[in-house]
């Protein structure tokens, strides 16, 4: 059971770090638009102002909070796409 689980655990690693990488090639435009922008001037300031420890809290929290949720969301996003195009269809 172990030799099967191991290749298959290999597989979806890749598949999960290649589905983060679409992610953020799509995300990094966005980003980069956002902060373009004067609203976020001074919140831009503010996180360069921080120490070092302040500003790993300030990233690593929602990196804790969200990394779990990806996998429930790819769970369930084929039954939510499924079912979002039989009721149009």
């Amino acid at each position: 059971m172990k030799r099967i689980l191991k290749p298959i655990s290999y597989v979806l690693a890749a598949v999960y770090f290649l589905v983060d990488a679409v992610f953020i090639a799509v995300a990094k435009p966005v980003s980069d638009w956002l902060a373009k922008h004067l609203v976020l001037r001074k919140l831009r300031i503010w996180i360069r102002s921080l120490r070092p420890y302040p500003s790993l809290a300030l990233f690593s929290v929602p990196v804790i909070i969200l990394e779990p949720v990806k996998p429930v969301a790819a769970y369930l996003a084929p039954c939510w796409t499924s079912s979002a195009v039989q009721s149009h269809a």
